[in-house]
């Protein structure tokens, strides 16, 4: 496909929000995900692409929230296995499935996506009111379902994983979220190797998010207790709204 400075410049400013967002909030990838759908990637490979572009952004999150303590049922390795065991089988969904299936199954993932963006409240404040927990086997369930949740499609990724871990652990929300953001770098990085090498990425695509989703990670990192996310919700949600029309489209 041709490049144009307009598309090089709305992946640019798409990527920055989408690392920031991703960071302080979760949802970048409802930023992301429209605007490579703008400048004429097809959903599959919009996917992908946008799973390889925004890896650097994670990372720059993940080096915002500097030093993160372990979830209190669970040290951060076996966390990590379990989210890239469920990472390996969402990879594995997507590449044996035919690429209609994914067009077909796109539009609703995105409406769960928006869906869960606007509920993330709600449902933290209820499950901190029923102070519940469900142990180490239910922390390492949530990371392999969000692994593979991520890995498959990836959108409101750390949203899932706050709601989860807001589930089955006693962690409070800033290590929650610092945790969330690590975790979802870990996904998302082990998604994009195997996309970099089996799927149809557009490389300059992907590079221009990278680029820009790895300032806009770190700044949201080290943003994300002071700013306000609910303006950063509510424009992600209808911006994920607007993908999920042109979907179904």
């Amino acid at each position: 496909m041709d490049v144009t400075a307009g598309g090089v410049a709305l992946l640019a400013c798409a990527g920055f929000a989408g690392g920031a967002i991703n960071a302080a909030a979760g949802g970048g990838t409802l930023v992301t995900f429209p605007a490579l759908l703008a400048v004429g990637l097809s959903p599959l490979s919009a996917n992908v692409t946008n799973t390889v572009g925004l890896s650097p952004g994670y990372l720059g999150g993940a080096v915002g929230h500097q030093r993160t303590e372990p979830l209190p049922e669970i040290e951060h390795r076996p966390l990590a296995m379990s989210a890239v065991v469920g990472a390996a089988v969402g990879v594995a969904l997507l590449l044996v499935s035919p690429s209609t299936l994914f067009e077909r199954v796109a539009p609703f993932l995105v409406l769960i996506a928006v869906v869960l963006l606007l509920a993330q409240q709600p449902i933290l404040h209820a499950m901190h009111r029923r102070g519940v927990s469900g142990g180490p086997r239910a922390v390492l369930s949530a990371a392999f379902i969000g692994g593979a949740y991520g890995a498959y499609f990836g959108a409101a990724l750390g949203v899932l994983l706050l709601a989860l871990f807001s589930i089955t652990s006693r962690a409070a929300f800033p290590l929650a979220n610092a945790v969330k953001t690590r975790l979802a770098f870990v996904i998302n990085l082990i998604a994009a190797i195997a996309y970099a090498v089996l799927a149809p990425v557009e490389w300059w695509a992907a590079l221009v998010v990278a680029v820009s989703s790895t300032g806009g990670g770190y700044l949201g990192g080290r943003l994300a207790r002071r700013i306000p996310v609910l303006a950063l919700r509510l424009l992600t949600a209808a911006l994920g709204a607007v993908a999920f029309v042109v979907l179904v489209i």
